[in-house]
């Protein structure tokens, strides 16, 4: 995994790549980041960890939207930087990091880098569900966490009219 540090508070960026992940991050700061693994893994997100010596200090949200009357991949075909947007910040049992924390800090440095385009970033974000064992079991909690996505996605779209 790729750490980035941020020079000013030596906070480190990490991106949570597994389940395993994404359960350590849970234990570590007790909210409920374990239970994104489906939403992930589906690419319709991006879970970060700002860490201090290893030890999660914040969880990270990040997500692809179109803007506007967009298509889902933007009017050009792909995403672009100017469609990254934080869903959340969640540090200790969900509270939200003090605004002039060093977490905060190091977290506004570390995403006007990626959207000045100093730390790169790949946004394509592939859906990897289909490939894993553990979501065809149609018993499983995973494939009733992707019927309950279908449900949410049917849902917005008749919200807006679609």
């Amino acid at each position: 995994t790729d750490t980035i540090t941020c020079c000013e508070t030596g906070l480190h960026i990490v991106e949570l790549r597994c389940a395993d992940d994404l359960d350590r991050e849970h234990r570590a700061l007790g909210h409920c980041i374990d239970t994104y693994d489906y939403h992930a893994f589906l690419g319709n997100c991006r879970l970060l960890s700002i860490r201090s010596n290893g030890i999660p200090l914040a969880s990270v949200e990040l997500a692809l939207r179109a803007h506007g009357h967009e298509h889902k991949t933007g009017q050009s075909g792909k995403w672009t930087l100017r469609h990254l947007h934080v869903v959340q910040i969640r540090g200790h049992h969900n509270e939200t990091p003090d605004t002039l924390s060093p977490v905060m800090k190091a977290f506004e440095r570390f995403i006007a880098e990626v959207r000045n385009g100093r730390i790169p970033v790949n946004l394509d974000w592939p859906n990897l569900v289909a490939k894993m064992d553990r979501y065809a079991d149609k018993t499983s909690i995973y494939n009733i966490r992707f019927a309950e996505e279908v449900i949410g996605w049917a849902e917005r779209l008749m919200d807006r009219g679609l």
